[in-house]
């Protein structure tokens, strides 16, 4: 089985030097909504791949981006789209654990937990970790410009 992967910041919503840290602060980039109405119609997961590096620096609580990330799924079913689940690492940059990207953890973590292949995925982020990441995982990698 397939699967497509999305980063979170810079790819469905503008991404904020200080971090979205509420709902409030949670902008989505003009055209997602109906790109991701249009991606739902495909008989695959649909996952998000984040790195939120400010629960590790302590900006920011768990509870609060699993707040936003329900958030984001409601709004995203409301306008005809979804979103399958969520894998998110929450470390500190310097802590060198697996799943930050542009490491492939949370990309090998989502297709076991989803059951599906890496190989035949794609995996659409914004900047070369993304692209690391994909590549590390043996995942086809879209890169977009979105700022």
């Amino acid at each position: 089985m397939h699967a497509i992967l999305l980063d979170r910041d810079g790819v469905i919503n503008c991404e904020r030097a200080d971090y979205v840290k509420s709902w409030h602060e949670f902008h989505f980039l003009p055209g997602v909504l109906p790109a991701l109405r249009r991606l739902a119609t495909l008989a695959v997961p649909i996952a998000v791949i984040t790195n939120q590096s400010a629960i590790g620096r302590g900006i920011i609580e768990p509870a609060t981006v699993a707040e936003i990330h329900n958030r984001l799924r409601k709004t995203v079913f409301d306008a005809g789209g979804r979103l399958d689940a969520f894998f998110v690492c929450p470390h500190h940059p310097s802590t060198g654990c697996g799943c930050r990207k542009p490491k492939p953890g949370l990309l090998v973590q989502a297709a076991e937990q989803l059951d599906f292949s890496l190989k035949h995925s794609v995996f659409i982020g914004d900047t070369i970790t993304d692209f690391e990441a994909a590549r590390a995982a043996g995942c086809h990698a879209i890169l977009v410009k979105s700022g």
